[in-house]
């Protein structure tokens, strides 16, 4: 049953109608509806130089700025020059609208013929989503716009071409799929799948099992190349302590031969000279060795020290041996 409202509300309800659309107009400021006329007279002129893919952001800055009848019928006419239906289709009635509430009849009717005129060349795109997505606060995007649930499994009109369809959802991971649309009056499905959960944060790693030494293996002692590293130091040690032992005790002849020949007074003839040199050339080979020697069995005995213990890996014993040639001393090891 409907019921007339008495003509007194009627016609308050009507004179509303038109004071709100006058304050939104008042709303506009004059720079703001100055900078609109002139971008509409920009996209008029590009129209008129059937240059529809420039006048159209013409059109659509100056709808920004001043959202009247004029720059939304435009902007629509311009969409459909380039093939935007959808968006065309919805700008004429967007226009009709503002027609009506203007109190322009003919306008509105323009507008509404030409919205109608595209209804059957609208390509449609049907976003189907899988059971309990509701339950799961799935969040839906084309094109990045947020995607209402009425909408979900519509036919809902798009503009011809690919468009990039995304879901997400707290504790799933994200998906994302693109999709064609295209031909006049065509409508194309596309499905989202179920999201797949992320891994629970609050559940440990496993880990990965270590491998046991089978019967038979001896644990590998884990600093073996450390602890040989400090029996070489300290044998190097070792042996620079005995060199300097040596080379101590020929300072030592030097000197007794020097003072004997010099029945200990200073000699100054080349003998004399040369007997003091090696003395002092011994005694300074003797100190270097000493400071090596030393150094050596106390880096050594650090390193050998503070090598690891134990490993579960087998090997071969750490070995070594010193190695003595007719022009040199070494050692030789294994490990």
């Amino acid at each position: 049953m409907t019921r007339r409202l008495p003509p007194p509300i009627a016609w308050l309800l009507a004179l509303a109608l038109v004071l709100a659309s006058g304050t939104a107009q008042a709303e506009v400021s004059a720079q703001d509806r100055a900078a609109a006329r002139a971008l509409f007279d920009q996209g008029r002129a590009l129209v008129k130089a059937g240059k529809f893919d420039q006048a159209c952001p013409k059109f659509e800055e100056s709808y920004k700025l001043d959202a009247g009848i004029g720059a939304a019928f435009n902007l629509a006419d311009c969409y459909e020059h380039v093939g935007k239906t959808a968006s065309a289709w919805s700008g004429f009635l967007e226009a009709a609208s503002r027609a009506k509430i203007g109190g322009q009849d003919e306008r509105e009717r323009v507008a509404r013929e030409r919205a109608q005129a595209l209804e059957p060349r609208l390509t449609r795109l049907i976003i189907s989503l899988p059971a309990g997505a509701d339950d799961a606060r799935i969040e839906v995007r084309r094109d990045g716009t947020l995607i209402g649930k009425g909408m979900w499994g519509q036919p809902v009109p798009v503009d011809p071409g690919e468009h990039t369809i995304s879901a997400s959802a707290a504790a799933h991971k994200p998906w994302q799929s693109k999709v064609e649309v295209a031909g006049e009056g065509k409508t194309v499905t596309i499905a989202v799948p179920a999201l797949e959960r992320e891994p629970d944060a609050s559940q440990p790693a496993k880990k990965a099992p270590t491998k046991e030494p089978t019967a038979g293996e001896a644990p590998r002692p884990a600093g073996g190349g450390q602890r040989l590293a400090g029996i070489v130091v300290g044998g190097v040690g070792v042996v620079s302590l005995g060199l300097a032992g040596v080379f101590a005790l020929q300072t030592r002849s030097k000197v007794s031969d020097a003072e004997a020949y010099c029945q200990g007074a200073q000699c100054w003839d080349q003998r004399g000279v040369d007997l003091h040199d090696e003395a002092k050339g011994k005694a300074d080979l003797a100190t270097v060795f000493g400071a090596i020697g030393a150094a050596g069995i106390v880096g050594g005995a650090v390193l050998y020290l503070t090598a690891p213990r134990t490993s579960s890996q087998p090997s071969e014993q750490p070995s070594t041996a010193l190695v003595a040639g007719p022009m040199s001393l070494g050692m030789r090891g294994v490990w």
